[in-house]
């Protein structure tokens, strides 16, 4: 299909092809460890799902009665190291096949969903398979005004669990559409958007790193990534770039995020390296 007619196809869907708003069904999946003063937030801003799954991992806090007080299901799942390792077995748990991934510290605003089931009416028969949502950063309570994580960016928040591969590795990577379908996102309006209340600090986002840098090799060697000291610079030189195009420098938060990243990529690359060379003694064995 030709750029063009794919335009002028999202603009003016089939209307033969078009579901009744009634008839869009959405399940939530949130996974959570420890996380229950953010759950009555969170699960209030899901009232267009019909289906709601906490996915516990281990908690050992009162997140379970927090969730079940507040209308959730809760699914037992063994402990993983981040959400992406559970998403695979709790799509197999919802009742519905469109689902919106969710963390407990990440609140949509309302009336999103109507928007969001409209979309999905409009282009569900034709092939829809995953849709994106535009979503605000926040650092220390305070949404990300500048940097690569700063102002408005999108999230892919909605996935048809029957059409897309859910691999399991850090941070949305492997998460693909099924050859034959397409994905959309939805366009902000005015001052909507996901907040993500992402950070308390700059330590906050070390601790974080620390617990997602042992699966990086495995997430990158999963897609197809392998290690050279070329393309670990092009990362920290894109990842630079972004930032001091996107004015990081103007704000304290988006400088310290700034560091973070380039520290990250580099430690991110460095256990790439470290794994690949493991991968080689094993194989010379």
């Amino acid at each position: 299909m030709k750029d063009s007619k794919q335009s002028e196809f999202l603009l003016n869907p089939d209307p033969d092809n078009t579901r009744n708003i009634e008839d869009v069904h959405i399940s939530a999946v949130i996974v959570t460890y420890n996380e229950a003063q953010y759950l009555p937030e969170c699960i209030s801003r899901l009232d267009f799902c019909d289906d709601i799954i906490v996915v516990d991992i281990g908690c050992t806090d009162n997140s379970v009665e927090v969730a079940r007080e507040n209308g959730a299901k809760v699914l037992e799942h063994p402990w993983v190291p981040f959400a992406e390792k559970a998403w695979e077995d709790a799509c197999r748990h919802t009742n519905n096949d469109w689902i919106v991934f969710v963390s407990p510290d990440l609140y949509l605003p309302e009336n999103m969903g109507v928007r969001i089931k409209s979309m999905i009416a409009r282009y569900d028969n034709t092939g829809l398979g995953a849709v994106y949502l535009p979503l605000a950063t926040g650092f220390g309570g305070k949404v990300l005004r500048y940097g690569q994580k700063g102002g408005t960016r999108v999230y892919r928040a909605l996935a048809h669990r029957e059409r897309n591969h859910f691999k399991g590795y850090v941070h949305h990577r492997g998460d693909v559409l099924k050859e034959g379908y397409f994905s959309l996102c939805l366009l902000r309006q005015k001052n909507e958007a996901i907040f993500h209340d992402w950070v308390d600090g700059y330590m906050d986002m070390v601790d974080k790193a620390r617990r997602y840098l042992p699966f990086e090799a495995e997430s990158r060697l999963g897609v197809g990534r392998h290690f050279s000291w070329k393309s670990m610079f092009r990362e920290i030189a894109r990842s630079l770039k972004r930032d001091l195009v996107k004015k990081a420098f103007r704000e304290w938060p988006a400088v310290q995020v700034m560091l973070f990243q380039l520290w990250y990529y580099w430690k991110a690359n460095m256990a790439l390296r470290k794994e690949e060379k493991r991968l080689l003694r094993g194989n010379n064995v």
